[in-house]
């Protein structure tokens, strides 16, 4: 067995928990980053939980592992890359920073967490990952504040739209 590492995969809209389920019934470390936070309605107050990361799950295990969760599961669409060395490689997440994350995940309870920096910058190439314009790879023209940037497709001229920073991964 080789190197157990963290993976951040990418997983079908809404299935976050099923698959998390299904790859520990099948002994896979799993985590699902969520938090209870309260939503009020008109006529009440709810407690309920809250996906950090939606469409994202982070998984505990060795290379040869993570190669087999395709199989192993429905649902899993990519992995995160890591492309700061120049060459693109499948992400791992050091065991400290996880530990950190996850702590204060759980300090954070009832907080209502938000990650905005998304290191998007003006002249990136993005991938769309949800949406209607999902799987289309465009340049970022404008940051409009920590939720909009402003998209150019590119087969369509210069068509502009705006799309949000959680839907969209930098190339």
């Amino acid at each position: 067995m080789g190197e157990v590492k963290w993976f951040v995969a990418f997983v079908r809209s809404c299935q976050e928990r099923k698959i998390a389920e299904r790859l520990g019934e099948q002994g896979v470390e799993v985590y699902v980053p969520v938090q209870k936070v309260e939503r009020k309605w008109s006529d009440r107050i709810k407690v309920v939980d809250k996906l950090i990361f939606p469409r994202m799950i982070f998984i505990h295990c060795d290379e040869k592992t993570r190669g087999k969760t395709f199989d192993m599961v429905y649902g899993i669409t990519s992995y995160m890359m890591d492309s700061t060395s120049g060459v693109r490689t499948i992400l791992t997440v050091p065991e400290r920073q996880m530990t950190d994350f996850r702590r204060v995940v759980a300090a954070m309870n009832g907080e209502d967490l938000e990650f905005v920096d998304y290191h998007i910058d003006k002249g990136d190439t993005v991938r769309i990952i949800r949406g209607p314009l999902k799987d289309f790879t465009c340049e970022c023209v404008e940051v409009q504040n920590k939720h909009k940037i402003v998209i150019r497709l590119g087969m369509l001229g210069s068509l502009l739209a705006t799309v949000s920073v959680s839907d969209v991964i930098k190339e």
